[in-house]
Formats: structure tokens, sequence, C-alpha cells
């Protein structure tokens, strides 16, 4: 009996070692699940016909998107065996006026990783009059002064760089080099909409060089860095005390606040909406996003 005894013993202490080591295990894993929820899975759809670039809603209407909460922002992605075409949009007038200053940059990984060694970054978009308009303000309603200064700042020419390995071309967004991208605002949505080939079609065209099937990783990145923002909030205290600041574009005027997601669009969840800044005007931070993409193939395939 002293030997059973011992035997059931050391059974006993056997299984709850186990219990506890599979407990401890499952913690383990949930908190490397947690902390490593930076990359976020999406799908790409497939579209056979080609999609016009034009920063148009229309041929994304019927589209399914995913709406990021924390960074408020709502990505689209179709493909076929020619293109992936990205639709990348919100609501902050901030970040509309950053990346017309400082761009945003799309990054893709064919491996699936988060390696910024292929990219397209885009610097313009609607203009201060646009946004006024797509915002419900007429310019027609702004004073004299106002109207005079955004006419000034319109001559600013929208601007993309394709980035490959630390060499920068840099052209026009109208299809140059296979990559197209355009920009518009309407009803307070801001959209940038993106197309660049699978595959490369000719010596000058740049591509992702993978296709239909595929998985691959996409980083988005927009804002300043702290540095950046550090350097104009001197720049804009220095205007302060010239007194140049004014009415201009920079101040004034509604800051975007949150933007809630579209009917039909999908929220993988996160924190809360952004709220605007009271008591004066605050610069968001640099912002990113990196998304593992599923490549869609052709239904009759």
């Amino acid at each position: 009996m002293k030997n059973l005894g011992g035997k059931m013993l050391k059974a006993n202490s056997i299984w709850i070692f186990s219990k506890v080591s599979i407990l401890l295990l499952l913690i383990g894993l949930s908190l490397t699940v947690g902390c490593s929820n930076n990359t976020r899975g999406m799908e790409s759809y497939w579209t056979p016909e080609s999609i016009e670039v034009d920063g148009q809603l229309d041929d994304w209407a019927d589209k399914p998107k995913t709406y990021f909460k924390d960074e408020e922002v709502s990505v689209g992605l179709l493909n076929n065996a020619e293109n992936l075409y990205i639709l990348f949009s919100f609501r902050n007038d901030m970040w509309a006026r950053l990346i017309r200053m400082n761009g945003v940059t799309i990054w893709f990984d064919k491996k699936g990783e988060k390696n910024k060694d292929f990219g397209i970054r885009y610097k313009g978009g609607p203009d201060l009059a646009e946004m006024r308009e797509g915002r419900g303000v007429p310019m027609e309603n702004l004073p004299q002064e106002q109207r005079e200064r955004f006419k000034e700042m319109q001559g600013q020419e929208s601007q993309m760089t394709i980035i490959d390995k630390g060499k920068h071309t840099i052209t026009t967004p109208r299809g140059s080099y296979g990559v197209a991208v355009s920009s518009s605002i309407s009803h307070g949505v801001y959209t940038y909409e993106f197309s660049i080939p699978t595959k490369e079609r000719e010596e000058k065209y740049y591509s992702i060089n993978t296709g239909p099937g595929q998985t691959i990783s996409v980083g988005f990145e927009w804002g300043l860095s702290k540095g950046e923002l550090q350097g104009m909030r001197e720049e804009m205290g220095g205007e302060r005390e010239r007194g140049d600041m004014g009415g201009g574009p920079m101040g004034g005027g509604p800051m975007g606040g949150g933007m809630s997601p579209p009917s039909g669009e999908r929220m993988p969840g996160g924190g809360g909406g952004m709220k605007p800044p009271s008591g004066g005007r605050q610069l968001p931070e640099k912002k990113e996003i990196w998304v593992k993409v599923l490549l869609a193939s052709s239904p009759e395939e």
C-alpha cells in the first residue's frame, strides 16, 4: 500500500506539473500574440476590370474596406493579374495638410515582412480651396484676405517618389513608370487611390514582382516624426512672435476629429477615436500601419 500511495502521489505531481506548464505556455502565447499585433491581416479582392485611378470612390462603393479604429483610416485592396489597387481614406484635415506637405508612403514587401526597400511616396492631395469646398465651406463665404491667401498657395504640384533600395525617382503621379496615384475630397472624406503593377511589363516599369495567390506585406506611413514635430512647433512659434500666423492654412478651421467607419466596413478593433484638441492646435505624430495581404486569384482559376 505504501508503494502504491507513492506512485499515486508521483502521478498526481506529474499531472499538476503538466497542467501548470500548459497554463504557463498558454499565458506566454497570449502575451506573444498581444505584443505582435502590429501587422494585421487583410484580404485583397479580385476585380476583373481595370480601376481608373481618379481618387473617387465610385469603383469602391460595393467593395469591402477595413477600418482601423486607432488610426481612424480606412483601407481597401483590389487586384487582378496586372495591378494592385489601394484605397486609403480618412476625415482628418490636419493629416491631409501634412500629406500635402510631407507625403504618405506605401511600402511593399513581397516576403511578407516589414522591409522598407521598395515603396511609393505621394506628396500632394486636395489643395486648400478644395478642402474648404469638401467641408461644405464655399470659397465665396470666406473673407477676401483668406481667399487671396488660398489662391497664392494653389500652385503646388502633386509629386510622386518611387523608392527602390535607397534610390529615389521623382516623377508625376499620373501613371509614370507604371505607377499611378490620385486623390480627392468628398463630403469631408479624403481619398488617396494607388495603382501599381504586380509584374514587370516594360524595362522602365516598377512593380511589386508577385502575383495572384501570393502573400505580401503593405505598410502605410504618414504624419510627422517627433523631430519634425518639434521643428514645426519651433517654426510656428517664431511665426506667432512675428505675427505671421493670422488666419492662414495652418490656423483656424476644423481639425477633423474622429472618423466613424462608413457602412459596410470592417473594424479590426482597437482603442477609441481621436478627440479634437482643446485649447489650440495639436499636430498628429507619425502613424504606421502594416497589413499582411493575400492577393486574390481569379474565380475562374
